[in-house]
């Protein structure tokens, strides 16, 4: 099935933007754990934070001692927070919301509707090229040459026999 049958058929495409979803979701899994532990790390450290500020005001410890255990402290919640920044931005790029599947399954829409012009449009199949995160790679198996091409809605690597251009 190639890619043009795919948009022409809208649920199968939904379909497969749900399971590339679902998909993404389970790899997000262990970023998301490691997200939830980094905030309970860094609320445990700014609590430590807090209570020192305490001691101080207390005056019940010498003043460079609790300067030492400050810095430390600002240093490990510096370090969390840079992780948690990172942890945060892989989840934006990995993840796919509901609003990007309505916005996809909608310019699909339109490229159906236009799918003859995009044959002979260049801009138009290279929008949906990357669109659809198009991938590939070239062989020969047997004197003949194919291609293994996946995308998100068809993330199987599908064998595709290349057929040379004659324009």
């Amino acid at each position: 099935m190639c890619i043009r049958d795919r948009l022409t058929d809208p649920e199968a495409f939904a379909r497969g933007l749900y399971k590339h979803q679902a998909e993404r979701e389970q790899q997000n899994a262990p970023i998301k754990e490691r997200l939830d532990v980094v905030d309970d790390l860094l609320a445990n450290y700014r609590r430590q934070l807090d209570r020192l500020l305490d001691l101080y005001l207390t005056g019940g410890f010498a003043k460079d001692v609790l300067t030492d255990r400050k810095n430390r402290l600002e240093t490990t919640i510096g370090g969390l927070e840079r992780e948690r920044a990172g942890l945060v931005a892989a989840l934006d790029v990995r993840t796919m919301t509901e609003e990007q599947i309505q916005d996809i399954l909608s310019f699909t829409q339109r490229v159906t509707l236009g799918l003859e012009e995009a044959e002979h449009n260049f801009e138009a199949r290279r929008r949906i090229i990357e669109l659809l995160d198009v991938q590939g790679t070239l062989d020969e198996e047997d004197g003949v040459k194919v291609a293994y091409v996946s995308c998100i809605v068809h993330p199987d690597r599908e064998k595709l026999s290349v057929v040379p251009s004659t324009t």
